[in-house]
Formats: C-alpha cells, sequence, structure tokens
C-alpha cells in the first residue's frame, strides 16, 4: 500500500480543520498551523495550491484568514489526493545561459564535444 506524502497529510489535515470551522468564519494561518501541527510556511504552500484548486478561498487584513470555498459535502478524498501532489505554483528559475566556450558561434547551439564528431560531416553525434 502506498503512503500519503506530507503535503497530502498536511492538505487533508487542513481542510479538515477548515469543514470543523465552517460558517465561523475565517482561520489564521498561524491558528491552523498551531492546532494542526504543521510547519508555517509549508502551511503557505499548501493553502496557496488549496486556493489554486478551489477548495479554500482566502480574506485579506483585518478578521482575514482561510475558509472553505464549497460546502464541505462537496469536497472529496479523492479531489484533494490529486492537486496535492503537484507543487504549489511558482516562478520557474531562470535559465542559465550557456558558456561562449560551450556555444558554436555560427549556429547558436551548444557545440558537441570535439572527439564525437571530429570526423563526422554532421554538427551533432548521431545515436
Amino acid at each position: 500500500m502506498r503512503q500519503l506524502s506530507k503535503r497530502t497529510q498536511y492538505s487533508l489535515r487542513a481542510l479538515y480543520a477548515l469543514t470543523r470551522k465552517f460558517g465561523e468564519g475565517p482561520v489564521l494561518i498561524t491558528t491552523l498551523a498551531e492546532t494542526e501541527t504543521i510547519p508555517k510556511k509549508f502551511l503557505e504552500q499548501i493553502l496557496v495550491s488549496l486556493k489554486s484548486a478551489g477548495f479554500v478561498s482566502s480574506k485579506k487584513g483585518k478578521g482575514g484568514g482561510y475558509v472553505l470555498a464549497q460546502p464541505p459535502e462537496k469536497i472529496t478524498i479523492g479531489s484533494v489526493i490529486e492537486p496535492s501532489k503537484v507543487p504549489s505554483p511558482r516562478s520557474p528559475a531562470p535559465a542559465k545561459p550557456a558558456s561562449k566556450s560551450a556555444m558554436n558561434a555560427s549556429t547558436s547551439k551548444p557545440a558537441a564535444p570535439a572527439s564525437s564528431c571530429a570526423k563526422s560531416a554532421t554538427p551533432w553525434p548521431r545515436s
């Protein structure tokens, strides 16, 4: 049997805690983290994922926090498990440019190692 990831376990625990508070107003991240013993920074990432999946919504400012975006009876465990496998959205790391010595100036493609194509008429080795 496969074990659920920590992200999935924490997602389910956070949603269950919000279910218990359903109709009582927004719940602070700090409160959720403490009552469910989930690391706060990790919980923030999880809640962003749950929000983008449509399970929770947030309210900023005084009296803000997180609430379920839909009634608890509409949320199934299976529907939570799939989105929680996906990493939270982040900006992709910028690509590192190849060094000039590794670039072929005429084609702007990385040059193949010299030993693999020294006698070949094609610029790329064939597999």
